[in-house]
């Protein structure tokens, strides 16, 4: 899905010979939300460290335009210097510019005045974002006007004592050293209100529809947290739900060691942020209703998710042709984030940890570039590493479809030798339409892109990706696609699913 990049990520079911991990009922499907396509380790020894914090709800949107200086933030407006609009503009932006100072400085007094005095959930959760912020590792805070118009200024259903009221998106900037790239910079949805001439910040949660720019909720803005750090992930979830936090990232500590000897990385540190909330409103807003959850559903349903892999644009450093550090590029790929939901937070069986491994895959390919990677490649990918197997350095595709299963229809398909894999590269179609429909897109992918490893090699399978991905930014998919299987393969999608629906048509005579 572009920047900001959201994989999806599928939880096998209703699979056929050979096994079928986590039963369910016939048709369901479980997927997982990462960003399509752009997508060491040091062992955690110890316990790693774990704090409980107490946030505020703001939201958070994918990779914008970093924010520069205030005249940076300023422009884009239309009105007059002496007009009401441009006055507005300017008191609002003055507000942010004192909010960020105060938040910089960690002055709770200053951060305190700037907040709706009758609301005092929402003064805490502000004035203690500084000391959040410090327990994540996130420095120089940073708070400025989104490019372009305000919305317009409401008088009517205002919050008491104010005579003006305005909802608007809010660039939300931060640096996680360490971890990202560089500075990020996300969208924050904020409502502001004027009492006597004087403008205070009121609200910050539930602004979706009035501000849908925004992004989903980012977890230590959003309420209170319970942090695990370990030298190579960091899980940001609930207060309450310590050990299972914990559980998580030991898991993740051993999926990145798992995609970091599968996976010839190159813009990825090896490490990994992942949020773990089971805050409904956080939930909501990541996965709308899509998240999966214990309830099953049918194959007739809407493709439910597991988990989602963002890409958030900043700033990041380059390089000139002699090698010397260059300056640094803004709007860039820098970070990623992952989410996952509360049903794969209470998993701990295989499926889940190959789940996991699927979504790091996305996190270590998600930086090396910005080209359109056709969504079949992205997913098939993530999918070929999560259920990787390699016998006496040779790819096995029996192994890999002992591991993974498939859908019974897929098999059945297989078994009357009328398979031939639909490879979709528009990341909306892939990951739009019933569980049924989406589960074949993913398991299409997989077994095609297993084809290309186990038949053209590993390495083959990595450089096709990175072809893709180095691709101009402008470029469609299908022309990236085109480009790519003919620089790499030497072929069409045409011959390439020719030849992928022979290759599992012989894996399938393996089987009775």
């Amino acid at each position: 899905m572009g920047l900001p990049l959201t994989h999806l990520t599928r939880l096998e079911s209703d699979s056929g010979p050979p096994t079928a991990p986590w039963p369910v009922a016939a048709g369901d499907t479980l997927r997982i939300e990462h960003p399509p396509a752009r997508r060491r380790l040091a062992r955690w020894t110890g316990a790693g460290l774990a704090v409980t914090l107490g946030l505020g709800a703001a939201a958070l949107a994918g990779p914008v335009t970093l924010p520069g200086t205030l005249d940076r933030f300023l422009g884009g407006g239309t009105a007059s210097a002496s007009s009401p609009a441009s006055d507005t503009r300017g008191q609002v932006a003055s507000l942010l510019t004192r909010l960020e100072t105060a938040l910089r400085t960690g002055d709770a007094a200053a951060i305190a005045a700037l907040v709706d005095p009758a609301n005092p959930a929402l003064r805490e959760r502000w004035t203690a974002l500084p000391a959040r912020a410090r327990a994540v590792g996130a420095t120089t805070l940073r708070l400025g006007l989104a490019p372009g118009q305000l919305p317009a200024v409401r008088t009517t259903g205002l919050t008491a004592g104010y005579d003006r009221m305005i909802e608007i998106p809010v660039q939300f900037g931060y640096t996680l050293a360490g971890w990202d790239r560089g500075p990020v910079t996300t969208v924050i949805a904020l409502r502001l209100a004027r009492s006597a001439s004087t403008w205070r910040l009121v609200d910050d949660s539930g602004l979706a529809a009035a501000v849908p720019s925004a992004g989903p909720l980012e977890p230590w803005v959003a309420g209170s947290v319970d942090v695990v750090i370990t030298p190579t992930v960091m899980v940001i979830g609930d207060p309450g739900r310590h050990r299972d936090n914990q559980r998580l990232a030991t898991t993740l500590v051993e999926a990145v060691r798992d995609v970091r000897s599968a996976v010839p990385v190159q813009g990825w540190n090896g490490k990994v942020v992942a949020y773990a909330s089971t805050r409904p409103e956080i939930v909501a807003s990541w996965f709308g209703g899509r998240a999966a959850s214990e309830g099953r559903r049918a194959g007739a349903d809407p493709a439910a998710f597991a988990a989602e892999v963002r890409t958030l644009a900043g700033q990041v450093p380059t390089t000139t042709r002699g090698g010397e550090a260059g300056p640094m590029a803004a709007d860039r790929p820098a970070a990623s984030r992952m989410a996952v939901t509360p049903f794969l937070l209470s998993r701990t069986d295989a499926r889940a940890r190959a789940v996991l491994r699927h979504e790091v895959t996305h996190v270590a390919l998600t930086l090396d570039g910005e080209g359109q990677v056709p969504a079949w490649l992205v997913e098939g990918t993530a999918e070929y590493v999560a259920y990787r197997s390699v016998e006496n350095g040779h790819v096995s595709g029996l192994g890999a479809l002992d591991r993974r299963g498939l859908p019974t229809a897929t098999w059945t398909q297989l078994r009357k030798r009328v398979w031939k894999p639909q490879l979709v590269a528009d990341s909306a179609a892939f990951y739009t339409g019933t569980n049924a429909q989406v589960a074949r897109h993913y398991t299409d992918a997989w077994l095609t892109c297993l084809y290309i490893a186990a038949r053209h090699g590993e390495n083959t399978l990595f450089q096709l990706y990175r072809a893709a991905a180095s691709a101009p930014a402008g470029a469609s998919s299908a022309t990236t696609e085109a480009d790519a299987l003919r620089a790499v393969l030497g072929m069409d999608q045409a011959e390439l699913r020719r030849q992928a629906a022979a290759y599992a048509r012989t894996l399938r005579t393996n089987f009775s």
